[in-house]
């Protein structure tokens, strides 16, 4: 079913047209280089995620190898050495018996270590591809933190430490749009691996790594959402910068005007 599962080759191609957009509009940005090296990641990474879950012939044909090896050799350990069981029992006997076991302990061991290597492989490779992403997203939010939706209102006194925002409104409201539609990629292709390997830790890895990247969409939406009511406040009642607006000359001064921001905006 092609709208049950997440398709590589077509969340490449739109990661593809986000950061073509993102170059017209914001090219000069150090938001668009993380596009394209999210844009890179996705053609280099997840593009053969498919071939994590293939089986690993060499790996698998060089266990075989050593578990037929040992047991060769326990095999001939066991044919060489005679053992009397009716003579009298003798401390050499018991010392000989007890070495056998602990050495049919350690190939047990060693035959479950390795029929468990391929599957570590696997595993570490997409954690390894997941802690990426991961550092892409926190690298999408350090991006969004340096915006501040409130500076426009000139609210509070100024500081050299605050942020000054260096785009128009609708032109931040983009901004922050195009972080949100990178971190929503990322998760994305977190989710791709599990189209094919469904470890444990795999998907409690995606899951937390989802969850990530939705408590930092939320953030961005939020400074949206100020900005959106800004515009509208701006609007109506003019800016508080002392420009004066249509409401103002017909009614008066700000100053005489019976204005109450929202606790969101204070």
């Amino acid at each position: 079913m092609p709208y049950r599962s997440l398709n590589p080759d077509l969340i490449v191609k739109t990661t593809e047209r986000l950061s073509a957009r993102m170059e017209v509009r914001f090219g000069g940005r150090g938001l668009t280089s993380v596009a394209k090296e999210l844009t890179k990641f996705a053609k280099e990474e997840v593009g053969p995620a498919k071939e994590i879950a293939r089986p690993r012939l060499i790996v698998r044909s060089l266990v075989y190898v050593f578990i037929l090896s040992g047991i060769a050799v326990i095999a001939y350990i066991g044919w060489t050495v005679k053992i009397d069981f009716q003579a009298s029992p003798s401390f050499d006997m018991f010392e000989g018996v007890e070495a056998f076991i602990n050495l049919l302990i350690l190939l047990a061991a060693g035959i479950w270590f390795l029929l468990n290597l391929e599957t570590r492989m696997k595993r570490h490779d997409v954690l390894e591809r997941i802690n990426q992403l991961r550092s892409i997203a926190h690298v999408i939010d350090m991006h969004q933190l340096s915006k501040d939706p409130m500076s426009d209102l000139h609210l509070g006194a100024k500081s050299e430490s605050l942020p000054e925002s260096d785009l128009p409104g609708y032109e931040l409201v983009r901004y922050l749009d195009y972080c949100a539609d990178l971190l929503a990629i990322t998760g994305k292709l977190a989710s791709i691996y599990l189209e094919y390997i469904e470890y444990p830790i795999v998907i409690a890895s995606v899951n937390d790594f989802e969850s990530l990247t939705g408590e930092l969409s939320r953030k961005i939406w939020q400074k949206v959402t100020v900005l959106e009511l800004q515009g509208g406040f701006q609007s109506q009642f003019g800016t508080l910068n002392g420009e004066s607006s249509d409401t103002e000359a017909s009614d008066g001064s700000p100053d005489q005007m019976s204005l109450e921001l929202p606790d969101y905006l204070k």
